[in-house]
């Protein structure tokens, strides 16, 4: 059939050769990429960059300790592939933090910036103190070591209708007010 004159062939279209340099080719390109997709993979992978450092910054009244103990379990994690999602909602389940923003920080480290719920007052309540947010929720127990803040006593006060009468001065008065107004 190659034999036969262009003229004779009518019409016929002849098989294209494939020249074993194209499947050479092809073949070197996949081992190639073969290679570098699994030296990616190994030097992403690698202890290079496994987990080792926070930086904590903007607690005050939240322990490094109680934040560095939630993030323990991903201690050593592959930080390319860590999802920070997990951490953040780990973070936000301990007392005193509100809001924390997390980053990469290449090869091995983490930082957590803290956002604390602010204290307004203390509340005694069984004979033991906590810290009041905003709203009137118990935050913590009282911790005399971290005493910063600017807060007012508030006792808990018996349920209307009991024979206990209740009478606030009107300092008290005026001291709970304000609080209410931050």
């Amino acid at each position: 059939m190659d034999s036969e004159p262009v003229f004779l062939r009518r019409g016929r279209v002849l098989p294209k050769k494939r020249s074993p340099r194209r499947i050479v080719r092809a073949a070197l390109i996949a081992t190639l990429l073969l290679l570098v997709g699994s030296g990616l993979y190994r030097f992403l992978g690698g202890s290079l960059f496994a987990l080792h450092r926070f930086d904590i910054s903007g607690n005050e009244q939240a322990r490094t300790e109680e934040i560095l103990k939630a993030l323990e379990p991903w201690r050593a994690s592959n930080l390319v592939t860590l999802d920070l999602t997990p951490l953040a909602g780990r973070l936000q389940h301990l007392s005193w933090i509100e809001r924390v923003t997390l980053a990469k920080k290449f090869p091995d480290g983490l930082s957590v910036r803290v956002v604390e719920v602010k204290a307004v007052a203390l509340l005694r309540e069984a004979g033991k103190l906590w810290w009041l947010d905003a709203r009137g929720l118990p935050i913590a127990p009282y911790d005399p070591r971290a005493d910063q803040a600017e807060y007012v006593l508030v006792f808990h006060l018996p349920k209307a209708g009991s024979s206990s009468s209740v009478r606030r001065s009107g300092e008290d008065r005026r001291a709970l007010e304000s609080a209410e107004s931050h």
